[in-house]
């Protein structure tokens, strides 16, 4: 057996049917080459390198399907770059609104936090609510758009 197959065993050999999933932290890429092989033994191989949003959903589908279905699959992560320390701050976030009447209005920023506090101080308009997130590795920005409306009620 040569080393690649060595390496491959071993790392097959710390799944098991009670823990199926194996993550290979690679930061300077020398194992990248085996996934493939990895791969024509039957593993399920999600290479986070890049898309890493993608391949993280596509991790979790095998995981809730494939691997809750059949206690012989495998799934190995393969991963170049480390978990980040703080797991709240993997993303940059910025809420913003413009008016939507008015276009000539430049888009306010209301925050750079994940949740958002704010006192509503805006005029009285329909604004576009707008919660924009950057993934600090993949450098990949996904915006959820939402309607505002500040009106004026009266309470009797």
């Amino acid at each position: 057996m040569d080393i690649q197959g060595h390496i491959i065993d071993v790392w097959i050999g710390k799944t098991s049917k009670e823990h199926p999933i194996i993550t290979i932290y690679d930061p300077e890429g020398k194992y990248y080459s085996l996934l493939p092989l990895v791969s024509e033994r039957g593993v399920q191989v999600i290479d986070t390198t890049r898309e890493l949003i993608h391949h993280r959903e596509a991790a979790c589908d095998y995981w809730m399907n494939e691997l809750a279905q059949n206690e012989d699959a495998r799934l190995l992560i393969y991963r170049k770059s480390a978990v980040p320390k703080d797991k709240e701050r993997v993303y940059d976030y910025i809420w913003m609104c413009y008016d939507k009447n008015d276009f000539k209005k430049s888009i306010d920023t209301l925050s750079l936090e994940k949740d958002l506090n704010y006192t509503v101080s805006l005029s009285l308009s329909s604004y576009q609510l707008i919660f924009a997130y950057r993934d600090r590795e993949t450098e990949i920005t996904r915006y959820v758009y939402s309607n505002l409306t500040k009106s004026f009620c009266v309470y009797a």
